[in-house]
């Protein structure tokens, strides 16, 4: 039903242009709840970026307790850091001039508790934010468009541990021969949130847990059966095989790829959390994880990437 000839032109593309040929592919060797802990570097473009904030003199007493991971992300070049707009906008504006000043995006970071290495011997990056961009049509209500991409202020050290991800290409209609299909059952979601939505702070291993995304079309049929309840605009539908596997607070940037060819696709970042929807833990029906899907914004992506400055933004 899908075009391999298809599905491998469009990879290369991609993989010559913009990304090297390692992308999306699993090392050899999420904090989501109710999850698994992540193997050391089993996600280097993915799993593996925390963006935390470190709490200094800056923010007066009443603010030291400690280091603060907020949310996850997903290399895209070794300069640019993608998430969701929800992790973007604590930092976003000259407000927030202080904040972005004590954070950081960390890659190759696999504990949180210690500095972690690659096989080469190099440690985790640990890079301030030059720039940060959240996507024009982001609605902080409804979480339409929740998607952004932070310019980091020094470049990241490839290695085992960290290279980027592979974007999914752009799909223009519903008949596309490179479409996914109605129900994707080879994905992963993984992030860097609470373990326990009791949890004071996000544990020290990431986590990762099987997901099934819906379609495009899938998602907007679901969404047509309940007018009152719209549908956040770039998004699809993931469903986890038991209630009891949830995305949680901080898990929101993190990553769901889908595997194809050999590949890992990044295929959509974590949008909303539904740890806390849930009646203790189980509800009828199980509510939903939205999904941003990368492939709605590739044109976008590609823009900010060539040029920070031309990015459109909030």
């Amino acid at each position: 039903m899908h075009s391999l000839v298809c599905f491998v032109a469009v990879c290369i593309g991609i993989a010559t242009a913009q990304l090297p040929d390692r992308c999306g592919e699993e090392a050899v060797t999420g904090r989501i709840l109710g999850g698994q802990n992540v193997n050391r570097c089993t996600w280097p473009f993915t799993a593996l970026v925390s963006i935390r904030i470190y709490y200094n003199s800056n923010f007066g007493n009443d603010f030291n307790f400690g280091n603060l991971t907020i949310c996850g992300g997903a290399i895209i070049s070794d300069q640019y850091i993608l998430t969701s707009a929800v992790c973007a906008a604590p930092l976003y504006g000259p407000s927030a001039a202080v904040v972005r000043q004590s954070t950081r995006v960390v890659v190759g970071d696999f504990d949180a508790r210690i500095t972690d290495f690659g096989n080469d011997g190099r440690p985790e990056d640990v890079i301030e934010l030059e720039d940060v961009r959240i996507h024009k049509d982001y609605d902080n209500i409804t979480t339409s468009n929740n998607i952004a991409i932070f310019k980091l202020r020094s470049r990241i050290q490839y290695n085992n541990c960290k290279h980027p991800a592979c974007l999914e290409p752009q799909r223009t209609a519903a008949t596309s021969t490179c479409d996914v299909p109605e129900v994707d059952d080879t994905c992963i979601m993984a992030s860097v949130g609470l373990k326990s939505p009791n949890d004071a702070e996000a544990s020290n291993i990431p986590q990762q847990a099987p997901i099934k995304l819906l379609s495009r079309q899938v998602t907007e049929a679901i969404a047509r059966q309940a007018p009152n309840n719209p549908l956040p605009a770039g998004t699809l539908i993931g469903r986890t095989e038991s209630p009891s596997v949830q995305a949680c607070l901080f898990d929101w940037g993190g990553i769901v790829v889908c595997q194809k060819s050999n590949r890992w696709w990044l295929r959509g970042i974590i949008s909303t959390n539904n740890c806390l929807v849930s009646n203790g833990g189980v509800t009828t029906p199980e509510p939903p994880i939205f999904i941003t899907e990368v492939a709605n914004y590739k044109d976008w992506i590609n823009r900010c990437v060539e040029n920070i400055s031309f990015c459109d933004t909030l």
